[in-house]
């Protein structure tokens, strides 16, 4: 498998080369292209989580990453397993949230952070990512804290680790959950730059600015499109599916929160790519809005590219905030961990399912995505305080690199080199 960008016509890249530029921006990001066969990892002997993870690379990236690679990146991105909870004989619950930010963003940060790792000693690279929306919830409001985390445990390791991520807050965003001691002001990875520009214009100018060079700097867009973590999404769906697999002869479907459309593309890959999953269940609440969200692009590429397929795999599942409320605090009551509010619309989601046939056929795969910290407005969804910016810039390349020349050091904009 291989990554091409959008518009196509331009020649596909290999995973570390797209990941290290990272997302081309808004309508320009990375599709995967090409074939891979993910039924060889699928169907091996059972092995520890790393190892599977290992196998699902090598099978993913088989022209690119050798089986000593894979394990290394496998080592660094996927040591902790989802714990899993049996919830009667037809649910499975799998607990993504372990990691170090508490939310399933932590696999693709790490992936991403280990594959900077093996670009070599000398090299600063700025990662470059958006602030989650004020109201964003569950794994999106992670996101920015586990590139910090995963940025922050390789930085004190030798080599020449020295990458910065760079958050730019624009209006209507909200960072919160970042430990302070990962700020450039003591010392840590993360510098924070307020941009007096909407979300759309932020997006644009992420793109801008990747796989460019920025006081003297590589750029990588780190967002949740970037390559590195789409993949990661990939193997953590393949290992859901083998782990539901096991003791079970009967069709085998995954329930997603509203608006996943990561989690969703990167299922439908693994379909493309060899899962023989019976379909995907996405989770609309009523009242709320329905569909993908982001990663939207993603399911319309596949879709695109599969004619019939998103309507043979995908089945969307109306359901209630107060029965997915309910059903989270009957999983808590039998001993399965507390839901964030997305996981619990998936569980609702894939309970509705069993009830209107699937009972007797099918197990269900739920994830629980985040803590429920993360939820918007959740009672204890402010650990940390928002953190205060090291700089305030207007949109633009010229005045994020004299901010980032000035923070950082570095050669400042040449506006002679710059179209107008």
């Amino acid at each position: 498998m291989q990554f091409e960008s959008n518009p196509a016509g331009k020649c596909a890249l290999g995973l570390a080369l797209a990941a290290l530029r990272g997302q081309a921006g808004p309508g320009r990001g990375y599709f995967p292209v090409g074939e891979a066969d993910l039924r060889p990892a699928l169907y091996a002997p059972a092995s520890s989580f790393p190892d599977f993870a290992a196998a699902a690379l090598t099978a993913l990236f088989p022209g690119e990453l050798d089986p000593f690679l894979a394990e290394r990146l496998a080592a660094a991105a996927f040591s902790l397993p989802p714990a899993a909870f049996p919830y009667g004989e037809e649910l499975l619950l799998l607990d993504f949230a372990g990691g170090p930010s508490g939310s399933t963003a932590d696999y693709g940060a790490a992936l991403l952070a280990a594959l900077l790792a093996e670009e070599g000693p000398g090299t600063e690279r700025l990662l470059l990512s958006l602030a989650p929306r004020a109201e964003a919830g569950g794994a999106e409001a992670a996101e920015a804290a586990a590139l910090a985390e995963a940025l922050a445990a390789r930085s004190g390791k030798a080599g020449g680790f020295a990458h910065r991520l760079v958050i730019l807050r624009p209006r209507g965003s909200k960072l919160r959950g970042i430990e302070p001691s990962r700020l450039a002001s003591a010392g840590g990875p993360v510098l924070l730059l307020d941009l007096e520009a909407s979300r759309e214009e932020a997006a644009a100018l992420v793109g801008a600015a990747a796989g460019a060079e920025l006081a003297g700097r590589p750029v990588t867009a780190a967002g949740a499109a970037n390559p590195a973590r789409f993949a990661a999404r990939i193997v953590l769906h393949a290992a859901a599916f083998s782990l539901a697999s096991r003791g079970s002869a009967g069709e085998i479907l995954h329930a997603f929160p509203p608006g996943d459309g990561f989690g969703l593309a990167a299922a439908l890959w693994g379909w493309r790519l060899g899962l023989p999953e019976s379909g995907l269940l996405l989770a609309e609440p009523r009242g709320g809005s329905a569909g993908p969200g982001r990663g939207s692009e993603l399911v319309e590429r596949f879709g695109a590219e599969n004619p019939g397929a998103l309507r043979a795999l995908v089945r969307g599942q109306a359901v209630d905030r107060e029965e997915a409320a309910a059903a989270a605090a009957a999983l808590a009551a039998a001993g399965g961990p507390e839901l964030d509010a997305g996981s619990a619309l998936a569980l609702a989601a894939a309970e509705r399912a069993l009830e209107a046939g699937l009972r007797g056929q099918a197990r269900l795969v739920v994830g629980r995505e985040a803590l429920p910290s993360w939820d918007a407005g959740a009672a204890s969804a402010e650990p940390l305080p928002e953190p205060p910016a090291d700089a305030s810039i207007a949109p633009g390349l010229e005045e994020l690199e004299r901010a980032l020349a000035g923070l950082l050091g570095g050669p400042a904009p040449d506006t002679r080199a710059r179209k107008p």
